[in-house]
């Protein structure tokens, strides 16, 4: 974490391109203009809340304490976390080489046959996921999309969106994480699911970057759920893979859930002794890997265009709307942005507030299916000041 206190206004911070898209979102690669941090590239994570009308403010507050309030050199952490006017901005370090599922797009598309490689990229997941279950938060969307690698080979577990805490002994019942990736009791919902539906996960991700796709991806997300649950555990089908290898990954798919390792006991399994440095990263896995600007989809750059042109739009209408109020003494300024304290104000009477609403899979892109989405209330601005936030309305 940075001691000097970082920008909590977005003017303060140039947008370069967008890296990613998330369910309430866009996140780009952007510079710190103003400040002790100029010039630094960082990531933002930028959400409208006139735009998403269906936001689930309890997986926007547990990501945000995840990322600040704990500290892991495995998981990716945020250096301050702020509203802007109808903007709730998240500002992060820039990961440079992206994300595992990139990367195997990208270069690996049939999966990475060192084996080195692997263990090295589950070993710094496992080291994340202890610390997160020694802190009685499970992570529940485990997958190479998820993880992220920088160029000098280090390694991080991100996107805390569908986190949530468990006490030892507890379990949960929500249907949460992508399709592809969920333990069968998460499926079956009935008797509830632990820290260990995290380790299935794992599992399926070791099997996504040996193979370069994730089991039954292809199926649509009901087919996914019901093969999951009716078939036999998926296990590492490439014979010239080692006998080490395919022991951890039943180490993790198994069934039964009691039978599953723990994060503590798999990193102390054979297969992670195999485990590369970030050097060996360096020039087997990123060496031949295009910038990430280079690696951008066309339809991420068009949604970019599309989001700058917009803020160029609201911004005109603001100039045009206070000229006609400034002889009401309203100034340029007047709304102030500021790091998001969920220590001050009533949550509890801001959620009572919401309207509970469902959401579906998104068959298409496999998506996040998230506990539960509420719905901005009319009052918003009260909610708001409920926080202990300025709305950025006047």
């Amino acid at each position: 974490m940075e001691s000097a206190e970082w920008p909590s206004r977005i003017r303060h911070y140039s947008l370069n391109y967008p890296i990613g898209q998330g369910a309430c979102g866009l996140v780009w690669s952007a510079t710190v203009t103003d400040g002790v941090y100029e010039d630094r590239e960082v990531a933002l994570k930028i959400i409208n809340f006139d735009k998403f009308d269906n936001l689930n403010i309890d997986e926007i507050k547990k990501e945000i304490n995840i990322m600040s309030e704990y500290s892991h050199e495995n998981l990716i952490s945020s250096y301050v976390s702020f509203i802007d006017k109808s903007e709730m901005v998240i500002v992060m370090p820039l990961i440079d080489a992206g994300s595992c599922a990139d990367i195997i797009k990208e270069t690996f598309s049939k999966g990475i046959e060192d084996e080195s490689i692997i263990a090295a990229i589950i070993k710094s997941v496992l080291l994340g996921l202890d610390y997160l279950h020694k802190n009685n938060e499970m992570h529940r969307d485990i997958k190479a999309g998820n993880v992220f690698i920088k160029r000098d080979g280090s390694i991080y577990l991100g996107d805390f969106g569908v986190a949530a805490s468990l006490k030892t002994g507890e379990k949960r019942k929500t249907l949460a994480g992508s399709p592809c990736w969920m333990a069968p009791e998460v499926i079956e919902q009935f008797k509830g699911y632990d820290f260990s539906a995290d380790i299935w996960s794992l599992g399926i991700t070791a099997i996504e970057l040996a193979e370069g796709k994730a089991p039954y991806v292809e199926m649509s997300a009901m087919k996914i759920l019901l093969a999951i649950l009716n078939s036999d555990p998926p296990s590492i089908s490439d014979s010239h893979f080692s006998k080490e290898f395919k022991d951890f990954v039943d180490c993790c798919l198994q069934k039964d859930a009691s039978k599953r390792w723990s994060a503590e006991k798999l990193l102390k399994h054979k297969f992670i002794n195999k485990a590369c440095d970030p050097e060996y990263l360096e020039t087997e896995l990123l060496s031949k890997l295009q910038d990430l600007k280079e690696r951008i989809p066309e339809s991420l750059r068009i949604q970019g265009e599309e989001f700058l042109e917009e803020r160029k739009r609201r911004e005109k209408k603001k100039k045009s709307k206070k000229k006609k109020t400034s002889k009401k003494g309203k100034k340029d300024g007047d709304s102030k942005g500021g790091p998001w304290d969920f220590g001050s104000g009533s949550y509890s009477d801001a959620k009572a507030k919401a309207k509970l609403k469902g959401e579906e899979y998104d068959a298409d892109s496999y998506a996040k299916v998230p506990e539960s989405t509420y719905e901005k209330p009319s009052n918003y601005k009260d909610d708001m000041d409920d926080f202990g936030l300025d709305s950025g309305e006047d």
